[in-house]
């Protein structure tokens, strides 16, 4: 059975996947930046800062390890903010990271973004030339062409938008329209959800596979923020015109990089681990899990 190392084990993707391997009973540990971890399960590591060769020394022996990278500075904005430390974290250190693990016989699995594409048409495939427009796609991009470079045992997984019930802004909305309160939803930002319970699951497939190469996981459509916010309204019996159409081009914090499409072709996904892209109405379910429908006046 294979160990497991989370690089960024306490981030969204980062920490489901850590507790999902304790669930299983998988010999797992991950990073924080907490100078004293609550466990050995937890390694003291600042991506930015901390030399790689402090947790060579805590995750020895190297066979059968898979070294799974999420920790990064994320999003388009916050790259923007900053690129030249985003660059330094996202790049040259994860590098440094993949490199330092791969040259001692580990399997690396890389968490990159649809983002490394330029959204101009729906279902990029793994053979596409990837054309990033944002500071973020683009040094994901640059972080994949390092990873290739090292050969087998590496695997990529690009993602679009990663979604969970408990997450900004779902519970946000929900919370308003069981008060019946109103809310705004973009109408010009699209996204292409998939919950992160899959991502998980398939992280967990391809790390136990030790399956090389790049892979898709995606939604099956694009939707704006004001249709997804419409649906969630509809499933749980709120009125839906609480939902209030808003222009993000209208809005001060707006950033560039927004895509016209976000799906990912998934048939080598579908084809190795038997899965397939949820649709809208399946993540809509599962945002709404536990939410009886509302007894409207």
């Amino acid at each position: 059975m294979r160990k497991w190392l989370a690089i960024g084990g306490e981030g969204f993707l980062g920490s489901r996947l850590f507790y999902e391997l304790m669930r299983r009973g998988i010999e797992v540990q991950a990073t924080t930046r907490r100078r004293a971890p609550r466990s050995v399960n937890w390694l003291s590591f600042d991506l930015q800062s901390s030399p790689v060769s402090t947790l060579g020394g805590a995750v020895c022996p190297f066979e059968n390890l898979v070294v799974c990278i999420s920790a990064g500075i994320a999003g388009e904005a916050a790259c923007l903010r900053n690129p030249d430390l985003s660059r330094y974290i996202n790049v040259i250190r994860t590098l440094e990271v993949a490199r330092y693990f791969h040259a001692r016989g580990a399997f690396i699995l890389f968490m990159s973004s649809n983002m490394v594409f330029d959204g101009s048409k729906p279902f990029f495939e793994i053979t596409d030339n990837t054309c990033a427009t944002g500071e973020y796609g683009r040094q994901k991009v640059e972080a994949e062409r390092g990873l290739m470079d090292l050969g087998d045992r590496v695997a990529i997984l690009r993602m679009s938008k990663l979604v969970h019930r408990m997450q900004e802004p779902w519970e946000a909305w929900l919370s308003k329209l069981d008060r019946t309160e109103r809310l705004e939803a973009f109408s010009d930002l699209w996204l292409t959800p998939v919950p992160v319970d899959i991502a998980v699951r398939l992280i967990e497939m391809i790390g136990d596979r030790g399956s090389s190469g790049i892979f898709h996981l995606s939604g099956s459509s694009d939707v704006s923020y004001f249709e997804m916010a419409t649906l969630i309204a509809r499933k749980i019996g709120a009125y839906e015109d609480l939902v209030t159409p808003a222009r993000r081009a209208d809005k001060s914090e707006a950033v560039s990089a927004v895509l016209s499409y976000n799906t990912l072709d998934m048939t080598n996904t579908m084809t190795i681990f038997g899965i397939r892209p949820p649709t809208i109405m399946e993540v809509v379910d599962y945002l709404c899990v536990g939410r009886g429908a509302m007894n409207r006046p």
